[in-house]
């Protein structure tokens, strides 16, 4: 059983929530220019993988060749991390993991080494910097400034889209009528940013694009929450296993929100880089926190102010 909220006592306010429609109006834009092309580019998931998994066998195996900085930047904190792993890998004891790691072993000129982590390398950049997500998500590892906005806007799925979207309106209207349209705008940005930096600082090495709106919906949440304690909400009873299994992962109850990130696990063939489906509770429940103490702050100045 789910309980949606679908509306509350106060859903008049003294003005038009021109920013909250604006919001609103943008993801929806972002997410219709940018959803296929996101959806093409992952299908090349695999082959990022494979890129990065011979990446790091060539690295354990031939610690004497060069790479690049970006590179180094990504191996590194795996061979500091996990050394056991990293000392298994480059082993010439070690079984053979696939095809290319059977022939790898082969070739012992160091040119031809050489030429083959260039190959390696230039492929890995390729995947890392040229796709949509790279350019503009929050990747912890090499997170540009502008990702701190862009990636607010972007989102994985309908149904991230469709629940960051009902939430910003529930939440969001109400709050820009009682705090001004500038105040409500700043807010709003400023706890997108936040909670992505909070997500940076718990995955700090990840290469995993973090995107959407729920950080600063949480924040919204959060304040309104405090703003409004005794606020009465209604809601509708839904009765779905799909449903029920959606709102078990997502942040806001009803929203399947999944992050994907990196992380390494042991077999009995070595260490292997792979991507898992993450679900951050965590830096939602910083945003959460983020949006009571905002509104309790904006709630002292008032007072002072009157």
């Amino acid at each position: 059983m789910i309980l949606i909220p679908l509306r509350h006592e106060s859903m008049q306010g003294r003005r038009w929530p021109i920013v909250t429609f604006t919001l609103i109006a943008l993801n929806i834009i972002v997410f219709l220019a940018t959803h296929w092309t996101i959806e093409a580019q992952d299908a090349q998931i695999p082959q990022r993988a494979e890129v990065r998994k011979h990446l790091v066998y060539l690295a354990a195996m031939h610690p004497e060749l060069k790479i690049g900085e970006e590179e180094r930047k990504f191996v590194e904190p795996i061979a500091t991390k996990y050394p056991a792993d990293w000392k298994e890998l480059s082993s010439p004891d070690r079984k053979p993991e696939d095809a290319w790691d059977a022939n790898i072993r082969q070739v012992e000129e160091p040119a031809e080494l050489q030429a083959e982590m260039d190959r390696l390398s230039q492929q890995f950049e390729e995947f890392e910097n040229n796709t949509l997500l790279a350019r503009y998500g929050f990747v912890p590892a090499h997170h540009t400034a502008i990702s701190y906005i862009t990636a607010n806007f972007l989102h994985g799925g309908w149904l991230h889209l469709i629940g960051n979207m009902w939430f910003l309106w529930l939440a969001g209207f109400i709050l820009e009528d009682n705090w001004g349209r500038a105040i409500y705008a700043v807010f709003y940005l400023l706890a997108g940013a936040v909670a992505l930096q909070f997500h940076g600082w718990m995955y700090p090495d990840s290469y995993g694009p973090c995107l959407g709106a729920s950080g600063a919906v949480a924040a919204l949440m959060g304040a309104f929450l405090v703003r409004f304690p005794k606020l009465r909400i209604g809601t509708r009873t839904i009765q779905s296993r799909r449903l029920l299994a959606a709102a078990a992962l997502g942040p806001h109850g009803t929203v399947l929100r999944f992050l994907v990130r990196t992380s390494w696990r042991r077999s009995s063939l070595g260490a292997r880089r792979r991507l898992r489906l993450r679900n951050d509770w965590c830096p939602h429940s910083f945003s959460l926190r983020l949006g009571t103490q905002g509104e309790l702050s904006h709630r002292r100045k008032s007072e002072l102010v009157s």
